[in-house]
């Protein structure tokens, strides 16, 4: 690595932890940063600079906790705003934006979606604690999707009531389209970073395998803490329940089946359960013929690697 190479790192990481400023300060600014952060990981071309060098409980350390629950925030919005031109077709009003129902979870403390948990710790190999009382990341987020609406309440409860003064037939059509472009430019750089994330994690873990497949010591210190990495993983299994959504919700809209996010999506998922194959079992195996022949079976090479383990 030359020293050019190796010393911007340090300097994205400082620019991209203040990603709660941006969020409060506007969408455009914290889309512009998730942006930015998506290629810087492929000018890295690995996830290291997500990662700091100092040892566990550190600003760096900190930080990927940061973009897994930022991420994990704006897969929600966004996954919905590419929905919304076909949901608008279908009603007469529907706002692009509402109040964040009850039932999205910010933390990621919940139960895990679809039947993972202790298998996406077992594969990881997390630490199976997170010290009591820690205050996660998202805690401080939370009032930065005030103006988001859970993929799960469009899904599960269908489209949300009209409001009194809602917009009329045009205008909500108008606000879908602009949720749809923004989409399609927001998608793809979260699924970069989500991929970022998910091998970042793996690679950090504590345990290492040899060539022939048996455990190694690992030959330095995690740069992830153990409550991190256990936090984390959970975030980025809620991510990957809420891209099964997405899927869930685009086979059974036809006329939706030709977006280019879709094979972003399955390739980002495929990313995670390779590494978590015993995730959201039933959830995968309902959606398995969609995913394998949507888009002229585009998206199957992408789920080989979780496949193989099959």
């Amino acid at each position: 690595m030359t020293p050019l190479q190796s010393s911007w790192r340090p300097y994205a990481r400082f620019y991209f932890s203040f990603l709660p400023a941006f969020s409060r300060a506007g969408q455009t600014q914290r889309h512009g940063a998730l942006q930015a952060a998506a290629l810087f990981q492929q000018l890295s071309a690995s996830p290291h600079w997500l990662l700091g060098i100092s040892g566990p409980n550190t600003q760096e350390d900190t930080f990927f906790q940061l973009v897994v629950e930022v991420l994990g925030i704006e897969f929600t919005i966004l996954l919905r705003d590419a929905l919304a031109p076909f949901h608008a077709a279908s009603a007469s009003a529907y706002p692009i934006t509402s109040a964040v129902p009850e039932d999205l979870d910010l933390t990621g403390a919940g139960p895990p979606a679809s039947g993972a948990g202790d298998g996406a710790g077992e594969c990881l190999r997390a630490s199976p604690s997170k010290a009591p009382g820690s205050r996660t990341v998202s805690d401080a987020l939370a009032d930065q999707v005030a103006q988001g609406l859970s993929l799960r309440h469009t899904l599960d409860d269908g489209l949300p009531p009209a409001m009194p003064d809602g917009p009329s037939p045009s205008k909500a059509a108008e606000q879908a389209q602009a949720a749809w472009r923004r989409a399609q430019e927001m998608v793809p750089a979260c699924c970069v970073l989500y991929e970022a994330c998910i091998e970042a994690l793996a690679t950090s873990a504590g345990d290492v395998e040899d060539a022939d497949g048996s455990l190694q010591a690992p030959t330095a210190p995690s740069p992830i803490s153990d409550g991190v990495a256990m936090t984390a993983l959970k975030t980025l299994d809620n991510t990957a329940g809420t891209l099964l959504q997405y899927l869930e919700t685009i086979a059974s809209m036809r006329e939706a089946q030709q977006d280019p996010l879709i094979l972003a999506v399955i390739r980002a998922l495929g990313r995670f359960l390779a590494e978590v194959p015993t995730a959201h079992r039933a959830a995968v195996k309902q959606l398995w013929p969609f995913m394998t022949t949507v888009l002229d079976g585009e998206g199957e090479a992408f789920l080989l690697p979780y496949s193989m383990q099959e």
